[in-house]
Formats: C-alpha cells, structure tokens, sequence
C-alpha cells in the first residue's frame, strides 16, 4: 500500500496517495510493525512536504503552512520512532527531510538544529564502525602477546627442569665423592684431622646446600604456581576468544540466512563494482547462478543506453549518501525488468545495493496512463452531455456536449464558479433534493424535466450563448472509493425536447382515437340493437314458412332466408358482446361452473356440424366433474368459438377437445385445449389473429366467411376472467389453442 502511495504520489494524485499511505499505516499498527509505522510517518511527512512546495497543485485546499506543519509533526514522530528502535540510519534520513521542512517554513534555528544532530548521528555511526574495527585489532595483538607469554613460561619452566636435573647430578656427585672420601679417611687415619676438616667442611656445604636445595624447592614450587596461574589465565583467554569467534560465527549465519531470505536482491560488492556477495533473491532476480554473479560487475547487469542516461554514481556513494534510482535491468535470458535500487557505502570499503523489482508496479503505471487516457478521450467525445460534481454541489468538469447543449464555456462554470445547490432553477424544479438523496443513499436518480437554462445561468451569472428552455432527461450517479465515501456526482443529459412534442401529440391523438373509438361502440350497440329486433321477426317468419311450404324451390328460399338471417343475428351478437367489453359495462357473474358438464354439451353440440364435413370428432376430459368459480355464459362462448373455428378452418382430419390441470408460477390452473388438423397458421400471422374483424384469410377472395370477431372477443374474455390463451400452429399442419383458468 506504501508503493502504491508513492506512485500517486509521483502521479501527483495527492488524495489516492494520502489514502494508501494512511491505509498502510493502519495495518502497520494491527500488526505491531514498529519499523513500519516509523516509515509511513516519514513517508506520510515527505508527502505534505512535496504537496507544499507544488505550487500548481489544485486538488488539496490546505495552506502551505498547514501542511508543512503536517509535514514537521510526521517526520519528527518517524524520527522519534527510529530513535526507539535503535535504526541511527532510518533516523538520519528523516532528520535530514525535517531540517529542510524547517527551513522551507521559515524556522533556521530548527533547521540548524535538526541538520546539527543528523549529522552528529552520521559521524557517530562511522566512528561506532571505526571502533569495532579497532576493538577486533587490539583483540588479535592481545591474543598474539598472551601466546607469546605461554611460549616464554614453557621456555622458563625448561629452564627450571634443566636446573633441577643439575642439582640432581650434582647432588648425585656430591655422594659419590663423600664415599670416596670416606673411604679415603678409614685407609689414611693419618690424615683424620685433616679429614674431619674437610668433613665439617663438607657438613657445613652440605647444610647450606641443603638450604640451597629447599629455596630452590620453594621458588620451583612458586614458579609451578605461577606457570599454573598464568597457563589457566590464557586458557581462559582462549576460550573467551573462541566463543567471541563462534559468537562472530553464529552472528554471521544469522546475517547470511537474514540477506538469503530478505525479499529483495542484496548485492555487495566493491568500490570497482566487482560482486563479492549475492543473495537467492539476486539469483532469482537476474536468472544468474551465485558463482556466475560472483564474477560478475554491476554494470553488466545495464544496458549501455541505460547507463548512459543513468550512470552509476559511484562518486556519491564514496561521500556516504544513500542513492535510491528506479533502473531497467537485462537478466540472463535477454528479458527485462523494472528494479528500485537502494544502494550505500559501507565502512570496509564496499558498497551494499537491494534491488527490488518494481516492473508490476511501473506496468500497473504504465496500464493506469493508458487507461486514464482512454477514460479521458472516452469522456471529451462522448455523445452524452455530462459534468461532474464533487460532494458539496461545485461543477468541477464538463464534457464538449454539454458545452455544445447549455451554450456554456469550461471555463466559465468549471472549479467554485458554478454550486449546482445555488442554482435557482434547480431549486425551483426539485431537483437539488433529488441530488442531495443521491448523495445520501448512494443510488442513481432519473428525472425529466422542462429546464429554463437561461434562469439558471442568470441564478450564478454564468455567460452563456442562448438563454433557451428544453425538456431534458436526466440521470445523476455516485462515484464512491474503497472507503465507501463519496468523492463525486456524475450527472449527465439529453435534450428529449423533440420526443416530447412527439409524445404529446401521441397522447392528443390517442385521445381522439379513443372518442372515436367511443362513439364507435355506441352506434355499433344501437345499430345492433336496431338490427336484432325487425332480424328476429324474419327468423321467426322464414322458419314458419320453411315448415308450411311444399313446393322445392319456395322452401329451399325459405330455408336460405334463415341460414342467412341466422349468421346475421350471429354477427350482431358479436359485435354487440364486443361493444359491451369495449365499454367497461361488462359484468361478470361468478358462480360454480361443472368444466366438464359444460364442454360435453359443446361437443354434443357440434356433432351435427363434424358430421356434415366428415371429420373425426373427440373428448377427452380428465376427469368426470371439475367445480370451479367463473361466468357460465363466457366460458360457454368460450369453447364454442374456439370449437366453431376449429371446424370451420378444417376440411378433414380430426379435431379434439382436451381438458386438464397445471401450474404456472405457483398458480392453478384448468385448461381446455381445442385441436384440429385444418389449413393452419403461417407464423407471421400469429399477432393478427386476436385483433378485431382481422382474418388470415382476409380480402374479397376469403374461402371462409365470418367477421373476425370470434377470437378477439374470445381472448377479452378469457383475460376478464384473469385466465390465459395460448396458440401452436404450423401452416398446413393445424392449430391447438389453449384456454386456461384460474381456480
């Protein structure tokens, strides 16, 4: 999060990057990472610093004192916390950014201070190095003098074992010649007096070598102990430096597994740039084996181009700076890679550089680029009028549309020119609460409205081209970070002054057809009516006279005057039942209807009617009673016409009727399903044959008659009753339509 933080901030996003770096420092606190939260506030610190002294900046409103105050207090705490955990490094580096905060804010007592104690802290850390050094040197002449001591007292107590195998010896001759002696005194008692001389001679030399002898005991006792004392002290030494050298050991392990484990490259090498330690990160890095980048020198890890526009500043790092570059390197199979290089001086000579590979990072800037330029041209050609708000109302951008579509200028109304919450004609049509509940609830709002853009200009004193008023549609949406808070409020616009006008007349003319339609259905009732009472009376004559005639023809005409009559009183009856749906005077009476009862009179019915075409007539119930609630009369007319269509649209075959029960969307229903094997539906006829007087057959040379009246009127019915119909047909195959009802 910190990385991403500093590439917002190099993008000069200053929000993204506090955002990030504040996200890491939480998480840096959860886990306890002492060392974390140390870097963040240098980090955090190093940002106010960089945002002050960008003085073209726009996206943050503090002042600069504010945020080089913010600045101070951060590095001061990153400061204070690398002290705690003893990094004299870490804490030079931000005692060097705050002297310079302190100086850019005016404060050259504190700078002074600051730069003073960072310095004292950067020659203490050489002097601590030089000390160690130092303190190694005078350990090894130690150890080399107290080697030298064992040699001399190992010299000295052969020395002592010589003077003790002299004394040996000369004690050994000293009692070879007494009993020479002796012996000489018992052959020559002559000489006794002389002898005895000698004798006390020799006592008294004896008593004093005697003497000699226990002295000499003595000091070899006192050389003995002081051999033994000296011996144990240097064996002690001995040790002692052993297990500073084991402890010297088992720290240099630890340093070695720590740089082998350490999740970046760790290179060191010489002031040549000759490799003289690598880590498995290294390896892993440049595709290299250890033995290969131990033969190797930095500079072969470059292009010669990259080195030209990027040379290794080996001179610095002598003057003990730390150098940081972001460089592209070549590993071993010709491939690339982005690396961030951390590089310094070390006290022996040597400098010690971590790569880190940064190449998601810098495609993930490279992708973002191309992506806000895409975004951005997406937006500048959008076809959408569209500008952007932040939360508090201020137009910060629009596109060329809206531009175009208000007459307005960017740079009239872009940045605190133009708070669409001040804005009177938004006001005065609702809309800042449409926005402000936006705002709230986080969720997009849709509106129209009739828009003065001349009232609101003036509400602001924006110049625009043309004071006009449109319709506009309008629709308004948040843009909410990771934090779930809202950063801003995108609202975009469509002039549908033209769709408006084409709706109001639709609605005018909609109007109109419905009077028409109106008046229509009234003469239709009364010309029905008319027409059924004198129609009723020639039914009624014809059928007298076709009993009463005997003469062939006289009856033949009289019979035709009522087939004719008949199918008029039909039509009558339909066009009557159609004007009565039509104007919402239909009444229905609900009462329990046997489904079954009803559709075997229907098939008993039309028997005579199958019978005279030939055609295979059946009915298949699926069961023998079925109750449910419904209008008698309109189920009745219901089957007929859908079992009068069968039989009139079919010349042989068979047609069915089939009853049954299932359910649709956890509703039941009770179906009739109406077959037959007639002539069929094309399929491009299927939204025709429900309409009023419409026939597939229609024209002057139709080969049925009728007024295309049964199945609309059907249909009305079957939804008045809250049912359903369905059709499958195949042109020259037949038709199935099904009926369902609710119980």
């Amino acid at each position: 999060l910190s990385e991403a933080g500093k590439v917002y901030a190099e993008l000069k996003d200053y929000n993204k990057g506090f955002e990030h770096y504040l996200k890491s420092l939480k998480y840096a606190q959860e886990i306890g990472d002492e060392y974390g939260i140390a870097y963040i506030y240098g980090q955090i610190g190093n940002l106010n610093y960089k945002i002050a002294m960008d003085v073209n900046n726009s996206q943050i409103k503090t002042s600069k004192k504010d945020l080089l105050k913010n600045s101070i207090e951060y590095l001061s705490k990153s400061a204070e916390k690398f002290y705690k955990l003893g990094n004299e490094d870490e804490r030079n580096n931000s005692l060097l950014s705050l002297s310079k905060v302190y100086k850019e804010n005016g404060d050259y007592l504190k700078a002074l201070e600051t730069f003073t104690l960072a310095k004292e802290i950067q020659d203490s850390i050489h002097s601590i190095e030089n000390k160690r050094i130092i303190s190694e040197l005078e350990i090894s002449r130690e150890l080399d003098l107290k080697e030298k001591e064992i040699k001399i007292l190992n010299i000295e107590k052969k020395s002592e074992e010589l003077i003790q195998f002299s004394l040996i010896i000369f004690v050994s001759i000293f009692i070879f010649l007494s009993g020479i002696i002796f012996l000489f005194y018992i052959r020559k008692k002559k000489d006794n007096e002389k002898l005895k001389e000698k004798i006390e001679i020799i006592k008294k030399g004896e008593k004093e070598l005697k003497e000699k002898e226990n002295e000499l005991l003595k000091y070899q006792n006192n050389l003995e102990q002081l051999v033994n004392v000296r011996t144990q002290n240097l064996e002690n030494e001995i040790t002692q430096r052993k297990q500073i050298e084991e402890a010297l050991k088992v720290n240099e392990e630890k340093y070695r597994l720590l740089i082998d484990l350490a999740p970046d490259a760790f290179f060191q090498g010489n002031i040549k740039g000759d490799f003289i330690t690598v880590n498995n990160k290294a390896v892993e890095l440049t595709g290299y084996s250890k033995d290969e980048l131990l033969k190797m020198n930095m500079s072969e890890l470059f292009s010669p181009e990259i080195l030209k526009e990027k040379p290794l500043r080996y001179d610095l790092l002598e003057t003990g700076q730390t150098i940081k570059f972001g460089r592209e390197i070549i590993r071993k199979d010709g491939s690339t890679l982005f690396v961030e290089m951390n590089s310094r001086s070390m006290p022996d000579n040597t400098f010690q550089s971590f790569f880190r590979d940064i190449t998601q990072q810098k495609l993930a800037k490279i992708e973002l680029e191309k992506q806000k330029t895409f975004f951005e041209q997406m937006y500048l050609q959008s076809a959408t009028s569209t500008q952007i708000l932040d939360s508090e109302g201020w137009c910060l951008r629009i596109n060329p549309k809206l531009s175009e579509l208000f007459g307005v200028k960017p740079e009239d109304i872009e940045g605190r020119k133009y708070n669409i919450f001040q804005d009177e004609e938004i006001k005065k049509n609702g809309i800042d609460k449409i926005l402000r509940k936006v705002i709230e609830e986080r969720k997009t709002a849709y509106w129209e409205v009739d828009f003065d853009i001349g009232n609101a200009a003036d509400s602001q004193n924006i110049s625009i081209k043309e004071k006009k008023k449109f319709w506009f549609a309008n629709k308004a949406y948040p843009i909410i970070d990771s934090n779930g808070e809202l950063i801003y409020l995108i609202i975009q616009h469509e002039n549908i002054s033209e769709r408006k006008r084409v709706e109001d007349e639709l609605v005018l003319s909609k109007e109109k057809a419905e009077t028409v339609s109106r008046a229509k259905s009234i003469f239709l009732a009364n010309m029905s009516h008319e027409l059924r009472t004198p129609l009723v009376g020639i039914l009624g004559y014809s059928e007298l006279l076709s009993s009463d005639l005997q003469i062939p023809e006289y009856k033949e005409m009289a019979e035709g005057i009522y087939r004719t009559g008949k199918r008029l009183l039909n039509t009558l009856s339909l066009v009557l039942d159609l004007t009565r749906v039509e104007s919402d005077k239909f009444e229905i009476q609900n009462k329990p209807v046997d489904l079954i009862s009803v559709l075997n009179e229907s098939y008993n019915n039309f028997k005579g009617a199958v019978a005279v075409k030939n055609l295979k007539f059946s009915f298949l119930p699926h069961c023998e009673s079925f109750l449910f609630n419904s209008d008698s009369e309109m189920v009745n007319t219901i089957i007929d016409n859908l079992v009068n269509n069968a039989i009139k649209f079919t010349d042989n075959g068979e047609i069915k009727i089939i009853s049954g029960t299932e359910t649709i969307e956890d509703k039941n229903y009770v179906f009739v399903k109406v077959t037959d094997t007639g002539i069929g539906i094309n399929k491009n006829n299927m939204n025709i044959i429900f309409r009023e007087f419409r026939q597939v057959s229609e024209g002057t040379t139709k080969g049925w008659p009728g007024t295309g009246l049964g199945l609309s009127i059907t249909k009305k019915y079957i939804e008045l009753l809250n049912g359903k119909i369905f059709v499958e047909s195949k042109e020259g195959v037949g038709s199935s339509f099904t009926a369902l009802f609710p119980y």
